[in-house]
């Protein structure tokens, strides 16, 4: 659910996720504090989108993990 909403938003899911730019991260954090959506939500969304990141740099799909807004 929290990663599908990330790859609906501004169609990021047509990406390759080596094509996922950092800023793409950022947008999509501060799209929550345009909406006026909890932080404890913005962190669950991050925390699943960094997950999958997690996995691929485990999973030597990519290389390096990206920069997470924090």
């Amino acid at each position: 659910m929290y990663v599908s909403l990330f790859a609906s938003f501004r169609d990021f899911g047509v990406f390759a996720l080596d094509k996922i730019m950092w800023e793409m991260l950022w947008d999509f954090r501060d799209h929550f504090a345009e909406t006026d959506i909890a932080t404890s939500t913005t962190n669950r969304y991050m925390f699943a989108v960094s997950s999958v990141f997690n996995h691929a740099v485990e999973a030597r799909i990519l290389r390096n993990k990206l920069a997470f807004p924090k």
